[in-house]
């Protein structure tokens, strides 16, 4: 956090890359901070950065042909907290985690990404498109038609069983965006969604406070954004079998009645 009221960067990231300094990515501001002794870091100000994947670097090759012939990157991420010649208090005992993550995306197109005349569309933009054309019908959900079965049991195979009230609505309305709430997302996650999350791959190779979410995979698993990087999970053992969970906090004693709640714009938490 910042601590000086005309907010100067506090934690600096310094990024060199095979052709030198990085001084330019996408959502951050490239600075150069002054420490209390004069010394200046130049890099990009993330004192109050929220979580989120951010891209350094694209389109990179990597080849090969033997042992001693291919492709050599070296890049430097150097994280810097700046000593300021105020009080600095606010920042005591804070945490910060990071990763760098080098990925080769792969695409797999669903059902629901496919027009019956197997046209392939940006699934985003046919939630978005739905989600304006429900709101204006001034109906709940905006949903697939559906869970293909072979996702329900290939979820099943490989994770856990799923609870009856969520398999139901699976079935029967698909998952997407639930409630008319256009402040924040309350978007249900598809079962193939939710081995990413579990995976910590795909578009969730980032995922916010990851060291809970692997302590609850004997538990139960994520199933709703409910805001940008707040997520809702479901019980699946005896003795918490249905419920929906906030981090340990039980928000709703069923999945219907989250469903409900949302439904009416009554707020979980």
């Amino acid at each position: 956090m910042y601590t000086t009221t005309d907010k100067k960067p506090e934690i600096v990231l310094s990024i060199t890359g095979p052709n030198g300094e990085i001084t330019s990515v996408d959502g951050l501001t490239y600075v150069s901070a002054t420490n209390a002794d004069g010394t200046v870091v130049k890099g990009f100000d993330i004192t109050e950065s929220k979580p989120s994947v951010v891209k350094i670097a694209d389109s990179f090759e990597i080849s090969s042909s033997s042992s001693t012939n291919y492709t050599n990157q070296e890049w430097t991420f150097t994280v810097t907290f700046i000593n300021l010649d105020t009080n600095q208090v606010g920042n005591q005992n804070k945490n910060l985690t990071g990763k760098v993550l080098m990925q080769q995306e792969e695409i797999k197109p669903t059902v629901s990404q496919v027009k019956e005349d197997n046209t392939k569309l940006d699934a985003d933009n046919q939630a978005e498109v739905k989600r304006k054309k429900y709101l204006q019908k001034g109906k709940n959900y905006l949903t697939t038609d559906g869970v293909d079965s072979e996702e329900i049991n290939l979820f099943e195979e490989h994770v856990c069983k799923i609870p009856n009230e969520l398999k139901k609505f699976w079935i029967e309305q698909g998952y997407g965006f639930i409630g008319k709430n256009e402040n924040r997302p309350q978007r249900l996650l598809s079962p193939n969604e939710i081995i990413d999350f579990r995976n910590v791959a795909g578009d969730y190779c980032w995922i916010p406070d990851e060291e809970f979410y692997n302590s609850i995979k004997d538990k139960g698993f994520a199933i709703m954004e409910y805001s940008e990087d707040m997520f809702f999970w479901i019980g699946t053992q005896p003795d918490n079998l249905g419920k929906i969970f906030y981090f340990d906090r039980v928000i709703c004693n069923s999945f219907d009645e989250l469903i409900k709640k949302l439904e009416n714009n009554e707020r979980p938490l």
